[in-house]
């Protein structure tokens, strides 16, 4: 069975310097659920892992990813780069959806304090 998700979950908290433990406490989830999703299975069940959506933006969060992100890699579309504008909404709103004019006001800001500098 294929298990990228949780092949990159894994190897991004190594990355990160964590033990299981200390990513799992930053997430919110158990450490055995985040050893479950590591593994793709439930040691004690020897079941496949089923993600909620809610185990999803933990651990998104916890990866500073969207959640879109992690959705591409346990669907083995692979990880995409974001564009320019998915890239400033989670930078500047994490998870919080944004809507595209709101975005744009933003970036009018941006635009505006930057000619002021300019000046």
């Amino acid at each position: 069975m294929d298990n990228k998700l949780g092949e990159y979950v894994r190897a991004r908290r190594q990355e990160m310097g964590m033990s299981l433990r200390e990513f799992a406490a930053v997430c919110g989830i158990s450490h055995t659920h985040i050893d479950s999703i590591e593994k793709g299975y439930d040691v004690r069940s020897g079941r496949a892992v089923n993600l909620t959506g809610a185990t999803i933006r933990k651990l998104a969060g916890a990866l500073g990813l969207p959640e879109s992100e992690l959705v591409d890699i346990e669907l083995g579309r692979g990880r995409r780069e974001p564009t320019d504008d998915e890239a400033l909404k989670f930078a500047l709103f994490g998870q919080g959806d944004i809507s595209d004019e709101m975005l744009d006001e933003v970036k009018k800001f941006a635009r505006f304090i930057k000619s002021r500098d300019n000046s």
